[in-house]
C-alpha cells in the first residue's frame, strides 16, 4: 500500500508537470511566419523591427513601408525599387531605373540604374553614385554599390560626393559579390559555390555549397558574422533551395525555409527577419519572428515552408 501510494503521488506529479508544461506551451506557443505583403518583393526591416520596406509590384514598381503594429502602409516613392535601411533608421538607400537618350543612334534608348538615398519619412530623394544594389556600411557613413559599367563596387560617403569612391572589389574576381557592413569580407558566387573571403588578403573563411541555382541573394547580418541566403533552383524543392541562415563564427548551416525565396532581409538586431518567397503565380513577403529564428536555428522547430496559394482566376 504503500508503494502504491508513493506511484500515485508520483503519477500525480508527473502529471501535474505535463498539464503545466502543456498549458505553458498552449499560453505561450512560438510565433510562426506570417505573410504580410502580396505581389512584393525585396524587404527591408527597419533597424527597430518595427516598419517594413518593399518593393511593389502593381500598378507600377514603387517602394512601400508596412507599419508591422497597426498593418498601415505608404507609399515612400514611386518608380523605385532595392529599398535598405540606414543602420540608424534614418535613411532609405534603393535604386532607380531610368531610361534616357542613346548615343550611338537616334531614337535609341540606354537603361540608367542609380543608388539614391531618402529620409525614411519622405522628402527629396539625394543621388549618390551611378550603380546598383546598395547595402550599407555597420556605421552608416558609406554605402556599397555595385559599378557594373566599372566592374566594381565602390564605397560611397553618404554625406557628400566624391569623384573617385575607394574600390572595394573588383567584379572580374567574380560578378556576384557582397561586401560585409565592417568592409572586412565579402561574399562571392564561385561556381557552385557562395565563399566567404577576406577582403584585403582575399583568403578563403568559409565555403557553402549552393548547387545549381536559378535565383541568389545575400544579406549580410548587421555583426558581419552572419549571413542570410535565399535561394533558388531549378528544382524548387531541392537540396539547395530555400532560405538559409549561415553563422560564419560558429562554421554553422541552418535551414530556415524550404522553396523557391527570391531576396531577404538583414534581421532587426534580436527582432525579426523578413523574406520574399516565389510562387509559379504570386510573389508574397513573409516575416519570421525572433523567438521562432531561435528555435529553428536550435532545431527545435522544422524550416518553414509556405502554403501554395490559390490558383490565379480565370
Amino acid at each position: 500500500m504503500i508503494f502504491v501510494s508513493h506511484a500515485k503521488f508520483f503519477a500525480g506529479c508527473l502529471g501535474a508537470l505535463l498539464a503545466t508544461a502543456v498549458g505553458a506551451q498552449t499560453i505561450n506557443p512560438i510565433p510562426q511566419p506570417y505573410s504580410v505583403a502580396t505581389n512584393a518583393i525585396n524587404p527591408s526591416l527597419s533597424p527597430d523591427g518595427l516598419q517594413l520596406a518593399y518593393t511593389a509590384l502593381r500598378p507600377a514598381e514603387r517602394i512601400e513601408i508596412l507599419d508591422l503594429n497597426t498593418k498601415t502602409n505608404r507609399v515612400l516613392i514611386e518608380h523605385a525599387q532595392m529599398s535598405v535601411w540606414s543602420p540608424d533608421g534614418r535613411w532609405i538607400a534603393y535604386q532607380q531605373v531610368r531610361t534616357v537618350p542613346g548615343i550611338f543612334s537616334p531614337g535609341s534608348l540606354m537603361r540608367v540604374v542609380e543608388t539614391m538615398v531618402m529620409d525614411e519619412r519622405g522628402g527629396r530623394p539625394r543621388f549618390i553614385y551611378p550603380g546598383s544594389r546598395p547595402h550599407w556600411s555597420a556605421d552608416g557613413q558609406r554605402l556599397f554599390v555595385v559599378d557594373d559599367n566599372q566592374a566594381q563596387i565602390v564605397a560611397c560617403r553618404v554625406d557628400k560626393a566624391e569623384d573617385q569612391p575607394p574600390v572595394y572589389w573588383t567584379l572580374d574576381k567574380a560578378p556576384l559579390a557582397w561586401i560585409s557592413p565592417d568592409g572586412r569580407r565579402v561574399a562571392v558566387l564561385t561556381n557552385e559555390n557562395m565563399a566567404v573571403f577576406g577582403r584585403e588578403k582575399q583568403e578563403l573563411q568559409f565555403l557553402i555549397p549552393v548547387g545549381v541555382m536559378r535565383h541568389l541573394y545575400v544579406a549580410w547580418g548587421h555583426d558581419s558574422q552572419y549571413l542570410i541566403i535565399a535561394l533558388g533552383s531549378p528544382e524548387p524543392e531541392g537540396d539547395s533551395a530555400g532560405l538559409w541562415w549561415v553563422d560564419l563564427q560558429a562554421q554553422k548551416i541552418h535551414r530556415l525555409a524550404k522553396g523557391e525565396w527570391r531576396a531577404c532581409s538583414v534581421p532587426a538586431k534580436g527582432g525579426p527577419l523578413a523574406s520574399a518567397h516565389q510562387s509559379p503565380n504570386l510573389a508574397r513577403i513573409w516575416v519570421f519572428p525572433s523567438e521562432w529564428l531561435e528555435a529553428r536555428k536550435a532545431g527545435r522547430v522544422p524550416p518553414f515552408e509556405p502554403p501554395s496559394p490559390p490558383p490565379p482566376k480565370e
